[in-house]
């Protein structure tokens, strides 16, 4: 490889490790027991993945299709029924957002509302119902004291 080549190749590793590293760091979520991220949460519910789409693409938004298998808290601010209800599930792929969900999966979730919308994100509680533990479980359905 004669110079100029090694050169651009030089410059191109540069950027995509700068570059990844930006991504790595964009998002940062602070540690939460399963509680307290049930606690701080607006919703929280077992759900079915039934289809995904992406909508947006500017930024990536993605909606989830679920099946609500059980509801174990859901405080809308606006009173209003809200996606989650619907059947609909939102999350954007920028730093934060949840990059994808198995289809025909259940999973436990917590998130929050934004105009309706149940929006989750990495930062939330976010885990296929398989791996919940029995005391998470548990946790969920009631026994988390949240004052």
């Amino acid at each position: 490889m004669n110079f100029f080549g090694f050169r651009v190749v030089f410059s191109v590793l540069i950027v995509l490790i700068f570059h990844k590293i930006d991504i790595i760091s964009a998002c940062r979520c602070r540690y939460l027991d399963p509680r307290e991220q049930f606690c701080r949460s607006s919703f929280a519910a077992i759900v079915l993945i039934t289809k995904n789409r992406v909508v947006n693409t500017s930024p990536r938004e993605r909606v989830y299709a679920v099946k609500v298998i059980q509801k174990f808290k859901s405080n809308s601010t606006d009173g209003h029924s809200t996606s989650l209800e619907n059947g609909k599930l939102y999350s954007t792929s920028d730093s934060c957002g949840v990059l994808s969900l198995n289809l025909n999966t259940k999973y436990l979730i917590t998130g929050g509302f934004v105009d309706g919308r149940a929006r989750i994100n990495l930062c939330d509680f976010i885990q296929e119902l398989s791996s919940v533990t029995k005391q998470q479980l548990d946790g969920f359905g009631g026994k988390y004291n949240c004052n």
